[in-house]
């Protein structure tokens, strides 16, 4: 599994008789460059691109992936923080979507897939827990 966190790209691989398999790849929106006309190259990734995949994990079951959505311009340095996880299946499938009820910064899940260990600023960074 590879995400990227300035453009909503996806990619799921398998791993079969000592080969590594595309399953799935899921492009949605590419990063936006800024272009350096006067040396005619690309610098940086605009403030204005939105972060999409921040942070992901994965059981046997399933891939969970902290979706942002939000830009630097936009939010600083929250927009390294979200409350929205998007769960796939291992087929690159979308099982569904977790709203939590305070924004994270990084997570795990068990490997049973019951719960969510997290890290959150409130205001002070604290682990916290979340029943799946």
């Amino acid at each position: 599994m590879a995400y990227t966190s300035k453009a909503d790209m996806l990619s799921f691989y398998g791993y079969e008789n000592g080969n590594i398999q595309v399953i799935k790849e899921i492009y949605k929106t590419y990063p936006d460059y800024h272009y350096d006309s006067k040396n005619k190259r690309y610098l940086a990734i605009s403030r204005k691109n939105p972060f999409t995949y921040i942070w992901g994990c994965g059981t046997s079951k399933y891939v969970y992936l902290m979706y942002s959505g939000k830009s630097y311009d936009e939010a600083g340095d929250f927009a390294h923080r979200t409350s929205q996880i998007e769960v796939y299946n291992w087929r690159g499938i979308k099982e569904k979507t977790l709203l939590l009820d305070i924004p994270i910064l990084g997570m795990a899940v068990s490997e049973d897939d019951s719960t969510m260990y997290a890290i959150s600023m409130n205001p002070e960074p604290q682990i916290v827990a979340f029943d799946l």
